[in-house]
Order: structure tokens, then C-alpha cells, then sequence
């Protein structure tokens, strides 16, 4: 919250909070296999641990008014027992009924899906995309924008007409 607030001080509008993969102390915080704690910061329910991310959020809230924020998340956990697309949709949920974001970025579950090149990438549909229509279908009304293995400007356009997605993240 604060960086947040020493970037608004220098100009910027929008910041992004990485909560992706298990590499993040944020996204280690939502994860039922990573997070272990036992005080006001873990539990057994998602929302129990959410707890952490959701401190930051309101700070940011409170000391940044009209900042966008945004959050980039892995669409589901790649480790087992981690936490999955319906667990990101009602962690997304939580944030979005106290107005704690306005941009969703999902993105895969592991680098080589978030960061396809010509020899693993799948053209016809990125795998962030799933996540999009799993946030649009589980009634997430914040802007969506899916990042990783977008290659295609043409497919790009056609899903963000379907309904898909709202913008499609890229670089």
C-alpha cells in the first residue's frame, strides 16, 4: 500500500498486484497447500484466506481514492491440492463486493502456459482465456483481461466481440 501510494505521488493511476503462481507471498496467502498459518491470516476457507490480500487491497483503497488497481492471477494452482478456477472465481468475488479491484488479469497455472512461444503455443486459444469466460460466467462484473499466448490480433478481436473478455493483456 504504500509503494502504491509513493507511485501515486509520482503520477502513475493504476497499479498491479502480482498474486500468481506460488512464487508471491500474496498468492502464497490464497493457497490451502502454501498457506499454513494459523492466526488472522490462514484458516481453512478460502475466504479465512484471503484475509492477507484483502488488508492490502482496502490500505491501497484508503490511501490511493480512485487509483485502478489491478490484480494478476494464476487461474488455478498447478500443485496438488491447490487452489482451483472455482476458488479464483470466489476469491475474485471477495474483491469485488468490498470494490477492491477494477482489472482481473488471469493467467495460466505455470510459466510454460503463461509464456507459449511458437513450440508450445496454442493458437486457437490461449489458456488464460478459459479463466476470462470463467470469471464472465461466474458473474465477475470487473473488466477481465487475460495475458499470455495471445499471438493472434484477428482471434483477439473475435473474443473480445463474443464476450469472452473485455481486453486481452499482451507484452
Amino acid at each position: 500500500a504504500e509503494k502504491a501510494w509513493a507511485y501515486r505521488r509520482m503520477g502513475f493511476d493504476m497499479v498491479t498486484f502480482y498474486v500468481c503462481q506460488d512464487n508471491s507471498l500474496m498468492a502464497q496467502s490464497i493457497s490451502p497447500v502454501l498457506n499454513y498459518r494459523q492466526d488472522k491470516y490462514g484458516g481453512q476457507t478460502l475466504q479465512e484466506r484471503a484475509a492477507f490480500t484483502i488488508a492490502i487491497f482496502r490500505e491501497v483503497r484508503k490511501r490511493c481514492p480512485g487509483m485502478l488497481i489491478e490484480i494478476q492471477i494464476s487461474g488455478e494452482e498447478d500443485i496438488a491440492g491447490g487452489y482451483t478456477v472455482g476458488d479464483m472465481v470466489e476469491y475474485i468475488r471477495l474483491l469485488e463486493q468490498e470494490n477492491l479491484v477494477d482489472i482481473v488479469q488471469p493467467r495460466a497455472k505455470n510459466n510454460d502456459l503463461v509464456h507459449p512461444t511458437g513450440y508450445n503455443s496454442r493458437k486457437d486459444c490461449p489458456e488464460a482465456l478459459h479463466y476470462a469466460e470463467a470469471l464472465k460466467s461466474g458473474g465477475i462484473g470487473l473488466v477481465i483481461s487475460p495475458v499470455g499466448g495471445f499471438h493472434d490480433p484477428e482471434l483477439n478481436d473475435r473474443w473480445i466481440r463474443e464476450g469472452k473478455t473485455d481486453l486481452i493483456s499482451v507484452a
